[in-house]
């Protein structure tokens, strides 16, 4: 199964990968050193191996390490470079927009005039969840074996290839707005867990 979900606050986005990260890297140093945990398939989120590697062929142009660091985190949702420029035309501003109920445009109680409200100019990113059926997923948790789970990431790892050589930009030349393929996107995290997901 695959679910994408649309991030518009880099601020609120770093923090709740920050935290996963870091929980997943004490859980895996929690079940590294209890045998008893190792032997039962211990269910856990994510994986050291797993919890926050950057992926992709964005890693190099971006001159990012494999291992994901708050900091680094903190640039790409903000969409910055790792010295802090900015990768594109749009950084973490808004715009004003009109709000509609119902198809109707709302007027503001005050003026009469339509009412309006910030929204976010661009996207920090999409957080693309991959899950694996039930059956598979409950089998991998509590054998964790190796051949399967291998199996596992060399397709997760194909699907994440294949969808990187259709990422497109959107491009405006001329006044003229279209979609460009550009084979490439900016990093993204890579978090697998014993699940499947």
């Amino acid at each position: 199964m695959l679910r994408p979900t649309v991030l518009m606050n880099a601020a609120e986005a770093q923090k709740y990968y920050w935290k996963e990260i870091v929980r997943s890297r004490e859980i895996a140093k929690d079940i590294d050193n209890d045998r008893e945990k190792q032997e039962v398939g211990q269910v856990k989120y994510y994986t050291r191996k797993g919890a926050g590697i950057w992926y992709g062929k964005g890693v190099a142009l971006a001159g990012l390490p494999r291992e994901v660091t708050e900091q680094h985190l903190g640039l790409m949702l903000e969409g910055k470079t790792l010295a802090g420029e900015r990768m594109g035309a749009r950084l973490n501003t808004t715009r004003e927009v009109v709000v509609y109920n119902d198809g109707k445009v709302l007027l503001d109680p005050d003026t009469g005039e339509p009412a309006t409200k910030d929204v976010a100019n661009r996207r920090c990113g999409t957080d693309w969840t991959f899950s694996l059926d039930k059956a598979s997923s409950c089998y991998l948790a509590r054998t964790g074996d190796p051949v399967f789970r291998g199996i596992v990431h060399e397709a997760l790892e194909e699907q994440l290839d294949a969808m990187e050589a259709q990422v497109q930009t959107q491009v405006q030349e001329k006044g003229k707005h279209f979609m460009r393929t550009t084979g490439n996107w900016l990093p993204m995290e890579r978090f697998i867990s014993p699940g499947g997901q």
